[in-house]
């Protein structure tokens, strides 16, 4: 029989406790991290129970190592269990994680597990040191995991798909161009409204053939892929100009903020001066207020503070709070036409009409 009993949190009022809680807090979330990278995870989420030599030969792993990973979170966390023959699953919890952080992909079920803040960021952290004494410099010695952070972004993103196909239904929109970084959202909206016309800007060939590489898995092929730079309107906004009902959308608009704020401004004036009317929807988790730290869920407060760590640490982008992003349209001529909350944790979608 497993069992499948959490044990009882420990008070973090002792120093011994806070001191260790948090030194096992990062290793679990690290040894989760990799077992899920190599694929533990996604075989227990399949199965009742798994031998330790099943799983390591399925995936090819080091069995000494895999067991000794695996009894350490037996021991010390709850998502993983092991019954009386030695077996491991997942417990009723670990389910319910899996089932909170998947998304289905062309291989079955993906699960984000710390993809970005541990698999995308892990070379951030571990030159905190030369960074703080300025002996390195992020983009040059040190650069983020780019792969782990889009694939992250992938998995994160399906979560606003319900609120963006709403409002695309709302709208009526007929062509719909996702600026920025491609999130796999657009070839999702397309399959469910194939009579709308899609396009997708980035500067990056290699953004733009992973979501293309995506889209074609999903039998997606009515999408139009443009490299460009987005602040080069006059470089791929006119063949759209003269469509009906556009809705741009963006995931990471505040990645856009870190070229400077005169320069955003330019830019929302000058696609409002070619889209008048039109609109533009914007998902961002936004800066909270600290008084407003005792009204929501801890969890959502911890979220929205890595956020701004990880964005800010590296200067690849500025978070603001609601108040500061409608003004930042509205004060170029825009009106703010909806603004609700999302599925995604702590994404709220700005629809905002140029």
């Amino acid at each position: 029989m497993i069992n499948s009993q959490a044990p009882s949190a420990p008070s973090l009022q002792d120093p011994e406790e806070w001191f260790h809680t948090i030194a096992t807090h990062y290793v679990v979330a690290y040894i989760v991290f990799h077992l899920n990278s190599v694929g533990v995870l996604k075989l227990l989420d399949k199965a009742d129970s798994v031998e330790l030599r099943t799983l390591a030969d399925s995936l090819k792993l080091d069995v000494r190592i895999l067991g000794i990973l695996l009894d350490y979170l037996v021991n010390v966390d709850t998502l993983i269990v092991q019954d009386s023959q030695g077996r491991y699953a997942l417990s009723p919890f670990g389910r319910s994680v899996l089932a909170r952080y998947a998304r289905t992909g062309p291989s079955g079920r993906e699960f984000n597990l710390f993809d970005l803040r541990l698999g995308a960021y892990h070379p951030v952290w571990a030159a905190l040191g030369p960074l703080l004494r300025g002996e390195v410099t992020y983009g040059k010695e040190v650069r983020r995991e780019g792969a782990h952070a889009a694939e992250a972004l992938y998995k994160l993103a399906s979560a606003v798909l319900p609120a963006l196909k709403s409002i695309a239904q709302e709208l009526d929109s007929s062509t719909l161009i996702e600026i920025g970084p491609t999130s796999g959202l657009l070839h999702e909206l397309a399959a469910a409204r194939p009579a709308a016309h899609y396009a997708g800007v980035d500067r990056k060939q290699e953004a733009l053939d992973a979501a293309s590489k995506r889209a074609l898995a999903a039998g997606v092929t009515n999408i139009t892929w443009k490299r460009a730079d987005l602040f080069d309107l006059e470089d791929w906004a006119p063949p759209f100009q003269g469509c009906e009902r556009v809705l741009f959308i963006s995931f990471h608009f505040h990645e856009f903020l870190s070229q400077g704020m005169e320069r955003i401004q330019a830019f929302i004036q000058e696609l409002r001066r070619r889209f008048r009317g039109h609109h533009l929807v914007i998902f961002e988790q936004v800066r909270m207020k600290p008084e407003l730290r005792s009204t929501v869920r801890n969890a959502q407060w911890l979220y929205a503070q890595s956020n701004i760590l990880i964005h800010h640490l590296i200067k690849n982008a500025v978070i603001l709070s609601e108040e500061e992003w409608i003004a930042l349209f509205v004060d170029q001529g825009c009106r703010l036409t909806v603004s609700k909350p999302t599925d995604a944790f702590g994404f709220s979608a700005y629809v905002f009409t140029l």
